[in-house]
């Protein structure tokens, strides 16, 4: 007798069965919490793939084919059996890696949108934009000439493996450029480069 109400009277308990089609997994409590074994079976039903009925198709086709004593037939399939296994542990266990991605995205965009808010709330983009737009008329024609100078003696020094000082010096000295200021630019110039390639 199973009375499902009164777990006391019951002869025996109805599991609840979990169906992929040829694997059925039946789940039991012992009448002690139906409800347990009702949210397993759904719990089973959404883990386990549907790929699993034509895999016990192959598995069986798999067996027949197998020769040797029973012996030799029980370690193949334990062996073919332990590789799905371990397989299907990596899947779970990389699902739940891909929501924990997920949350941290979540988290450091939420992070960032905050800085950001931070930073257009205090700090005074407007007059930082306007004291930008004002700097190149502020400099003197000169400096670009020693900009394009850098870059003309970048490809060089770059081909050869030196003379970026002497190409520097060359060009500024003709432009009229006093030794002091070509000295600082080159050292500077090369303060920062040496510091990328580092």
């Amino acid at each position: 007798m199973n009375v499902a109400d009164k777990p006391e009277l019951c002869d025996f308990y109805l599991g609840s069965v979990v169906k992929k089609g040829n694997l059925k997994i039946a789940i039991s409590t012992n009448g002690k919490s139906p409800t347990i074994a009702k949210r397993l079976k759904e719990m089973f039903n959404e883990v386990l793939p549907d790929q699993l009925d034509e895999l016990l198709q192959n598995m069986h086709i798999i067996r027949n084919k197998l020769n040797g004593s029973f012996t030799d037939k029980i370690n193949k399939l334990n062996t073919i059996t332990r590789d799905l296994a371990v397989t299907g542990n990596i899947d779970y266990k990389s699902g739940e890696k891909r929501w924990r991605k997920i949350a941290s995205g979540f988290l450091f965009a939420f992070f960032f949108m905050f800085l950001g808010h931070l930073a257009l709330s205090y700090v005074p983009f407007h007059d930082l934009l306007v004291s930008a737009g004002e700097l190149p008329r502020q400099m003197d024609s000169l400096f670009y000439w020693m900009i394009l100078a850098g870059f003309l003696a970048q490809p060089v020094d770059g081909a050869l493996g030196m003379g970026y000082g002497v190409t520097c010096t060359t060009i500024l000295l003709s432009l009229g450029v006093n030794l002091p200021a070509i000295s600082a630019s080159i050292h500077t110039a090369e303060m920062f480069s040496s510091g990328m390639s580092g």
